[in-house]
């Protein structure tokens, strides 16, 4: 008669042990509920972590272009972006073109610290020549554009400083520009000659995803993914189609920088 008293309350807490699906479904709800707020809060904070971290890049990369102008009188070509490591031209300069990617080498920056994702950073300077040395906007060519400082023939900063004063804001051809409006998410480069402003040098990193929408397998988005010389607004907000960052470096920056 004990045992059968004894048996009975603990058959009853099995039936009650576990979950009923009633309640395994309430339970998976709530979970699903946490994730979706949780989510987005999680990107925001890998995408702020990501974007200081890239921001750092670029200026580094900034600093290192205005040093190299300063002693060598003119701004770097970009280096080749299809090349990889290995290839003897990797990360040299390249003046047969007016954009590619941050000549690293020729700059004598670690590729690793330039970019530890080993993305490369693309880089495109104003490259306006004229047939007149001292109406010449070329500012990846050192010439005598000015003579000064009783060095006649001789090429010095001032000759660079004139050639970024020669330098035109207003878009034409073989140019570095950026958008100064909010771009459509299509990567189809300069949209007209209104809403871009032409720049000294500019300079773009992708984030860590590609966020184009759709998806087009490439780490940079919307304009930035074209091979032009036209770039995203350095303003455009990250969102869940965009994450990457541009730096733009204007005349008056560099002419405040290297000419007073």
């Amino acid at each position: 008669m004990n045992s059968q008293a004894q048996h009975g309350p603990i058959n009853s807490r099995s039936n009650q042990a576990g979950l009923t699906l009633l309640e395994l479904t309430v339970v998976v709800v709530i979970f699903g509920l946490l994730y979706s707020i949780g989510s987005p809060s999680m990107l925001g904070l890998m995408d702020t972590a990501n974007k200081s971290k890239i921001a750092q890049i670029l200026t580094d990369a900034q600093s290192a272009l205005i040093n190299f102008s300063a002693t060598n009188y003119r701004l770097p070509c970009p280096a080749d972006p299809d090349l990889v490591p290995g290839h003897s031209g990797y990360g040299l300069e390249d003046c047969n073109r007016d954009a590619g990617m941050v000549p690293h080498v020729t700059l004598v920056m670690d590729q690793a610290v330039l970019d530890t994702a080993m993305k490369p950073v693309r880089y495109v300077v104003y490259r306006v020549a004229n047939g007149t040395a001292s109406a010449d906007a070329d500012l990846a060519v050192a010439q005598n554009r000015v003579d000064n400082l009783g060095e006649d023939g001789l090429v010095n900063i001032w000759d660079f400083c004139k050639a970024v004063e020669n330098g035109s804001t207003t878009l034409g051809t073989g140019e570095a520009s950026i958008s100064t409006e909010p771009f459509t998410n299509s990567a189809n480069g300069c949209q007209g000659a209104d809403s871009f402003v032409n720049q000294a040098f500019v300079m773009a990193s992708s984030g860590n995803r590609d966020s184009s929408r759709p998806a087009d397998g490439n780490d940079f988005d919307g304009i930035n993914t074209a091979t032009s010389t036209c770039f995203a607004s350095p303003d455009q907000p990250w969102d869940t189609s965009y994450d990457d960052l541009v730096v733009a470096t204007s005349f008056a920056t560099l002419l405040g920088v290297l000419c007073q």
